[in-house]
C-alpha cells in the first residue's frame, strides 16, 4: 500500500475514533441523566403494595377447560347510586414459586350498571370485550363511572383468565376476583350490597361470592409516606388470659347523623412483625347518644385477624350518635401475654371521617408506652403512615402504576443506549486493526 495511501486511511480511522469518543462522551452524560431520572422514580415507590394478608381471598367461579365462557358477577347496591369509579381488584395467590395478583382476572370482559335486575337495558361503563386485557403494573383495574346511574353492577367475562397455579399442571380457566370496589366520594357502596353470580366456587375461607364485597385485598390500608408519630391505641397488658372486659370510647362532641365505622388494625413499627396486632377476637361496635346508653351496631366472635385489612361497618340508615366505642371482651395474644389495640378508629357522616382529632377514653391505656396514646387512635395515621381517603388512594396507586411504566421505557432506553456505544466502539477497534494490518 502506497504511503499516502496508508496515512489517508489513518487520517479517517482517527476522525471516526474522534467522533466515536465524542458521541460516546454525550452518550455517556445521556446514560448518566436517565439513570439519575430513574433511580428519582425508584424513591418516590416508598411504600410497596404488600401480598395477600387475609385468609379471604375474593370470588371464584367455577373451572373451565377452555377461556372461552361467559361468567358473571352482579351486586346489588340496594340502591340506585352514580360511582365515581369501579375497580376491580386481582385475586392474589400464594400457590406457587411466583405468587402474584392475576390469579383468574378475566382475559376479556365488560362492567355494566342499570335498575334492572335482568339487565334488559343497561348502561356500559366499561367494554374490555375486543381485546385481551393486560394488567401489567397496575395493581388493579379502573373504570370511571361516566356519570351513569344504577342500582345493580354486573361484570361479565366473556374470556376467562388463568386459573392454574403450577406451570406443570394441566391449564384451566375460571373468573375470580379479590375485591369490587364501587366508590361513590369517600365511601365504597360495594361493602353493603349483596352479591350473586352465574357459578361459584366456595371453598371457605379463602374462596366465598361475598368475599368479593368484604373490603379485603392484597392492596393493604389506604396509606402513602408520611410517617406516622405514633403506633395507636395499646390498652394494658394481661397476663391472667384472654377473656377481659376492654373497651375504648370517641366522644364526637355532638350527636352526629352516622354512615359507617372504619377499625385500622395495628401494626407497630418497634415490634416483631405482626399485622393485626392486638386486634380482638370477641367485640362489639356500639353507638350512643349519651353515656349510660349504648346500641350494638356490629357484633363478632372468632374474628380472625385482619391483617393489614381496613374492617369497615356500615351502619343503618338514620344512625345517629355522640358517642363511638369498640369494646372486647377476648384480646388476642400477643406472645404469652394479651392486649386490645388499634391504629384508628374512624366514624363517617356520609363520606367525611368526623372522629379526626376528637376526646378518646378507655378502661385501660398501656403503662409507660411512648410509641401508643390514645390520642394516637384519631390522629389520621395507621401505625406506619398517613391514612388516604379512598379517591387520593386510588388515585396514588393509578400514579404509581404510571410510574413503574414510566421506570420501564427509561430502562429499555438506556439499554439501547448502551448498546449503540458498544457497537461503534467495536467498530472503531475493527477499523483501526484494519489499518495497522495493512
Amino acid at each position: 500500500m502506497l504511503p499516502y495511501t496508508r496515512a489517508f486511511l489513518l487520517l479517517c480511522c482517527l476522525t471516526i475514533a474522534g467522533c466515536n469518543a465524542v458521541s460516546s462522551f454525550f452518550q455517556n452524560s445521556e446514560i448518566e441523566q436517565m439513570q439519575s431520572q430513574l433511580d428519582s422514580m425508584r424513591k418516590k415507590l416508598e411504600i410497596p403494595i404488600v401480598e395477600q394478608t387475609s385468609g379471604r381471598i375474593g370470588y371464584h367461579s367455577a373451572y373451565s377447560n377452555k377461556s372461552e365462557k361467559n361468567q358473571w358477577l352482579q351486586l346489588d347496591l340496594g340502591q340506585s347510586v352514580t360511582p365515581d369509579s369501579i375497580i376491580l381488584v386481582p385475586a392474589f395467590v400464594n400457590y406457587g414459586s411466583d405468587p402474584q395478583p392475576g390469579y383468574g382476572f378475566p382475559q376479556r370482559f365488560r362492567i355494566e350498571i342499570s335498575d334492572d335486575p335482568e339487565f334488559a337495558t343497561s348502561s356500559i361503563i366499561a367494554d374490555e370485550s375486543q381485546a385481551n386485557y393486560q394488567l401489567k403494573h397496575n395493581p388493579f383495574y379502573h373504570a370511571s363511572g361516566k356519570g351513569h346511574r344504577g342500582r345493580y353492577v354486573r361484570i361479565t367475562a366473556s374470556q376467562l383468565g388463568v386459573a392454574t397455579t403450577s406451570p406443570d399442571a394441566q391449564r384451566r380457566y375460571a373468573f375470580a376476583l379479590g375485591e369490587v370496589m364501587i366508590l361513590e366520594g369517600n365511601l365504597n357502596r360495594a361493602i353493603t350490597s349483596r352479591a350473586s353470580a352465574s357459578t361459584n366456587t366456595n371453598v371457605p375461607p379463602a374462596w366465598h361470592i361475598n368475599n368479593a364485597i368484604d373490603g379485603q385485598t392484597y392492596l393493604g390500608l389506604p396509606q402513602w409516606k408520611e410517617s406516622s408519630p405514633q403506633n395507636g391505641f395499646h390498652s394494658h397488658i394481661f397476663t391472667d388470659g384472654p377473656n377481659q372486659d376492654e373497651w375504648v370510647e370517641v366522644d364526637l362532641g355532638s350527636e352526629m347523623p352516622l354512615t359507617e365505622i372504619r377499625l385500622i388494625p395495628a401494626r407497630p413499627v418497634d415490634y416483631p412483625e405482626s399485622s393485626g396486632f392486638g386486634f380482638p377476637i370477641d367485640f362489639k361496635v356500639q353507638i350512643g347518644s349519651d353515656r349510660e346508653f349504648f346500641k350494638d351496631v356490629f357484633s363478632a366472635t372468632n374474628f380472625p385477624n385482619p391483617g393489614a385489612q381496613v374492617v369497615t361497618i356500615p351502619l343503618p340508615p338514620g344512625s345517629r350518635g355522640r358517642y363511638i366505642r369498640a369494646a372486647t371482651s377476648r384480646l388476642r395474644e400477643r406472645s404469652g401475654d394479651y392486649i386490645f389495640a388499634l391504629a384508628e378508629l374512624q366514624v363517617f357522616s356520609e363520606d367525611v371521617n368526623i372522629a379526626l382529632g376528637k376526646t378518646v377514653t378507655s378502661s385501660s391505656m398501656a403503662e409507660g408506652a411512648t410509641s401508643w396514646s390514645r390520642e394516637a387512635l384519631v390522629d389520621g395515621f395507621s401505625s406506619r403512615h398517613q391514612l388516604l381517603d379512598w379517591p387520593q388512594w386510588i388515585d396514588t396507586l393509578l400514579g404509581i402504576a404510571e410510574l413503574r411504566d414510566q421506570m420501564g421505557q427509561q430502562q429499555v432506553g438506556i439499554e439501547q443506549l448502551v448498546k449503540r456505544r458498544r457497537k461503534r466502539t467495536i467498530t472503531t477497534i475493527l477499523f483501526v486493526m484494519t489499518v495497522i494490518i495493512l
